[in-house]
């Protein structure tokens, strides 16, 4: 298996989770460098569960307080939510700071920085909540409630890419019949997805994959009581697929995918000195099924303790670091003179990016459907090599606004400067724009919430290059 050669990882290392001694690892792949980033802390003990924000700058992670603020309320309700930047001296943020609820699992919203998703329950209830930071101390914060059940424990939750759909896995006290199901954020309806005894599986842990396409989860049968990690195809019919890196009789759990090709997961195939069962983490190939011990990277990351909740991120630096074997490939002069069509990859429904002359200032927006001629864009190569994007729909460029909060893309400018460029990039098929005016990248605001009306926005403001700084180009006939 190909070894993975950069970003950065996650997890947390304990005895047991009833033992109460977690400690959060970074690990990145560049530079072999393991850190234990908790030891220092004094306000949270059994940190775990980390989740990156989408530049990579901090982590979200679930904790107990060390200092609740009703100390004759039971540990167990003691559990919160903590936000921590990346570097940083301090102790980390407690978001919630309530003993009267248990705060747990929390997952950021695609594209997002300030924005997560997780599970609370107090005595009677169980809900799955969204928190979002509005400032750069992390002190206001907003808390709002999308579903709440006095029956099942609402367990697990992530959002979909363009944060309208959270899948999550319900657990009713005391019974098996475990199953993946998907909220609505604005009917507040729920489905079932897959699980649940169906097929003889029953399904919890549910992960999507960068394109909204696939849904990985741990599971078990009726005949292998293991916990195995399964896949299925949002959105069909089809029954899930077992994935072979997958050892009957052997748990695996909390999968992490870090490409197409690849995902990490902690699993059960080795026993302590004592004999006791211990999970490692691994790097697996979804299609040979080759498993491969994350201490062949460093022999430091898999210990005599239980390793698990790995959350992998790319470089901060995007795409185009020195740690990438195959870096983008600059070839804007290939599109000298064409017309085109840019089409996101970012969104489900993948949206060409247009015009909105409609609304002030001429937005660019990555949300029409069809190959109209309206949606094309002239190519205009500068003398010094960059592209300048000519609108057919208002016979304006498009300039980068970066004098406003999320450099904006919109097609106002009659002439060609420093605002109006951009290099193209080729990587894996696949297309980049980086902007001249502020060095960043192109990206697809999936999310709609900075955008009137919850359209899909565009805006040159991205340091990392995933899946919403991805297009397609393609040159009309």
């Amino acid at each position: 298996m190909k070894k993975i050669t950069h970003g950065r990882l996650v997890y947390h290392s304990y005895e047991s989770f009833t033992e109460r001694g977690g400690r959060l690892f970074i690990y990145d792949f560049a530079t072999d460098k393991l850190d234990c980033i908790s030891d220092s802390w004094t306000n949270v003990k059994d940190p775990m569960n980390a989740s990156w924000t989408t530049d990579g700058t901090a982590i979200f992670f679930m904790g107990m307080n060390t200092n609740p603020p009703d100390p004759s309320v039971e540990e167990g309700y003691s559990w919160d939510i903590f936000y921590h930047r990346i570097g940083s001296k301090k102790n980390p943020k407690n978001l919630t700071n309530d003993p009267k609820s248990r705060n747990n699992d929390p997952k950021v919203f695609f594209g997002r920085n300030k924005k997560i998703v997780y599970q609370a329950k107090d005595e009677n209830r169980s809900h799955i909540r969204t928190l979002t930071i509005s400032d750069t101390n992390a002190e206001k914060i907003t808390i709002k409630t999308l579903s709440s059940s006095t029956d099942a424990i609402l367990g697990m939750p992530i959002a979909t890419h363009r944060g309208k759909r959270v899948y999550f896995s319900p657990e009713v006290p005391g019974c098996e019949d475990r199953g993946i199901y998907v909220l609505s954020v604005d009917s507040g309806t729920v489905d079932k997805v897959f699980g649940c005894g169906e097929d003889g599986v029953f399904a919890y842990y549910p992960i999507i994959d960068t394109g909204e396409s696939m849904l990985f989860f741990a599971a078990h049968t009726e005949t292998d009581k293991a916990d195995q990690i399964y896949c299925k195809t949002i959105g069909d019919k089809s029954k899930p697929k077992l994935m072979p890196f997958n050892i009957p009789g052997c748990d695996c759990a909390d999968p992490c995918i870090v490409d197409d090709r690849h995902t990490i997961i902690s699993s059960i195939r080795r026993r302590r000195r004592d004999g006791t069962r211990i999970y490692d983490l691994y790097v697996c190939d979804n299609i040979t099924g080759e498993a491969v011990s994350l201490s062949e990277y460093n022999a430091a990351i898999n210990t005599e303790r239980s390793e698990l909740g790995a959350c992998y991120i790319r470089p901060a630096s995007g795409l185009a670091t020195p740690a990438l074997t195959n870096a983008p490939v600059d070839v804007t002069e290939s599109f000298r003179d064409c017309a085109v069509l840019i089409q996101s990859l970012a969104d489900v429904d993948k949206g060409y990016l247009c015009v909105y002359t409609s609304q002030p200032n001429a937005p660019i927006r990555a949300d029409r459907r069809a190959r109209e001629p309206w949606n094309h864009f002239e190519v205009r190569i500068t003398q010094d090599g960059w592209a300048a994007f000519k609108a057919y729909e208002n016979k304006k460029y498009i300039s980068v606004w970066a004098n406003m909060p999320g450099a904006p893309l919109r097609a106002t400018a009659d002439a060609v400067g420093s605002w109006e460029c951009f290099r193209i990039l080729s990587h894996e098929g696949k297309f980049l724009l980086q902007a001249q005016a502020n060095g960043s990248y192109v990206m697809v605001d999936i999310n709609g919430e900075n955008t009137p009306g919850g359209d899909i926005g565009v805006f040159a403001c991205a340091g990392t290059a995933r899946a919403w700084e991805q297009f397609r180009i393609t040159v009309a006939e």
